[in-house]
């Protein structure tokens, strides 16, 4: 089955441009999986160490949100609109749009 992911604000660039991917998948981490290996320079930013999603990170399946921390075993329905979205202010959106990694300042050092 084949899901429509979202792209979260300012990471176009990370999957050529596109706001919007089609992914297979039945499940939440099918889809995950399957995005790490199609783009992985976006997942990079999205992703904890161990490649589940990042504590930053937000899930909306249709519209609602999906719990937290993200639960990789929820079903997806054909067709299902699935958005990544980043919370505002946490160190990862602070290098999205330029494609570099977040400054110091955004991760957590302290300002003088």
């Amino acid at each position: 089955m084949t899901v429509s992911v979202r792209i979260p604000h300012g990471l176009a660039w990370a999957v050529g441009g596109q706001h919007r991917v089609d992914v297979d998948g039945s499940t939440l981490g099918e889809v995950w999986s399957n995005l790490h290996a199609a783009h992985p320079e976006l997942m990079r930013r999205l992703s904890a160490a161990d490649s589940t999603p990042s504590f930053w990170i937000r899930v909306t399946i249709d519209g609602h949100a999906c719990a937290h921390p993200t639960r990789l075993e929820t079903p997806l329905r054909d067709g299902a609109d699935v958005a990544l979205h980043i919370l505002p202010g946490s160190g990862v959106a602070a290098g999205a749009a330029s494609g570099r990694p977040p400054a110091a300042a955004a991760c957590g050092a302290t300002r003088g």
